[in-house]
């Protein structure tokens, strides 16, 4: 989950097992999908990266091949066994080799109402997939509303933004992004308030400003994106992640 994706996600390998689960809650604590999040986020399918990354929706086991996040899935009770054959490899290329003999099918691997979520979350803005769950009328639709009622609605217009931003750079461009992000969020309330009330205090009632997603305007989350001053930027070299 957060930042533990980001040790494995961005790898070619990325295996999955029954007992994995993923999900990135940072729009829970009013902080955002760090890690390059927005680099792999807007690159799955169904639209399911915007779902993840504004609902903090749980993915398990199987389901992470489905959505493109794990490249295999493989029983944990043989990760030891897995383990000791990519430790006798000679050769990068017999590793893939490897991998593939442990994967299992995952045909069955069904995201609930994935069709839903293509739709409803795929809209130009958080106001449009709001109204689109309003107008869906189901119970799933009533569950995703109130699960985007208890987020921070400054990063919930954040975090879209980020995503649909990260679509079109490369990893060490939305690392860069994400630092400038960072430096904004500290500067604000909301983190800190949701840390306060998950973490800290435990009441879980964080007392977010501004209080609606109608009051965070288009100028208040252009400031979480504006370059720093060159001393404060992230030092990354671009050659490294140009083709990633």
């Amino acid at each position: 989950m957060g930042g533990g994706v980001g040790l494995s996600v961005h790898g070619k390998y990325k295996v999955a097992t029954q007992n994995t689960v993923f999900a990135m809650p940072e729009t829970g604590i009013g902080f955002f999908c760090d890690v390059g999040g927005s680099h792999f986020l807007p690159r799955l399918p169904s639209n399911i990266g915007v779902y993840l990354a504004l609902t903090g929706a749980r993915l398990k086991g199987n389901q992470l091949i489905t959505a493109g996040i794990a490249s295999h899935f493989i029983s944990a009770e043989l990760l030891p066994e897995l383990e000791s054959r990519i430790a006798g490899i000679t050769s990068p290329e017999q590793i893939e080799h490897v991998l593939n003999s442990y994967h299992k099918n995952t045909d069955n691997a069904q995201i609930p109402h994935l069709e839903d979520i293509n739709d409803c979350f795929g809209r130009s803005s958080v106001e449009d997939i709001w109204e689109a769950l309003e107008n869906h009328k189901s119970e799933w639709s009533k569950s995703q509303l109130e699960t985007l009622s208890k987020m921070s609605p400054t990063s919930l217009k954040v975090v879209f933004s980020q995503i649909k931003r990260g679509s079109k750079l490369n990893l060490g461009e939305c690392f860069k992004m994400e630092y400038r992000m960072s430096q904004q969020f500290m500067k604000q309330n909301d983190f800190r308030e949701g840390v306060r009330a998950l973490l800290v205090d435990k009441d879980k009632n964080p007392r977010w400003k501004p209080a609606t997603i109608k009051e965070v305007t288009d100028t208040m989350v252009e400031e979480y994106f504006k370059p720093l001053s060159p001393e404060h930027e992230l030092p990354i070299e671009d050659r490294h992640y140009s083709k990633l």
